[in-house]
């Protein structure tokens, strides 16, 4: 990790609401990376609540210590995989449903094989 921070004076309007963000830079540990150096900042309103406690073990990319602090959902993402690419990903809504868990059930006539 080379820097992880929240950034309040850095806001911005996202779903015409001021949003703040939390950047996350690191460099990968494994051999097999594809890229040197990671950049994001993720910006979040703490109006879109996640249960931080649900993402203790996602350390994948550090998203575990966002959840800590923010105890949000990420609204935009700005992103970079050094040298490669840089991307942006921005949500164009929000809308609240009820999802019925047989959505999660798995699907037991489906096949799937490993090669």
């Amino acid at each position: 990790m080379i820097e992880f921070k929240r950034n309040p004076e850095d806001q911005i309007k996202i779903l015409d609401e001021l949003c703040e963000s939390i950047s996350i830079v690191y460099k990968p540990t494994g051999t097999e990376s594809f890229f040197q150096i990671f950049k994001g900042k993720y910006y979040f309103n703490p109006k879109y609540k996640l249960n931080k406690n649900l993402y203790k073990k996602y350390t994948d990319g550090f998203w575990n210590l966002f959840v800590e602090e923010s105890e949000s959902i990420s609204i935009k993402n700005e992103t970079e995989f050094y040298p490669l690419f840089k991307t942006i990903q921005e949500a164009t809504k929000i809308e609240e449903k009820k999802i019925p868990f047989s959505m999660f059930e798995p699907n037991l006539s489906k096949i799937i094989v490993e090669e």
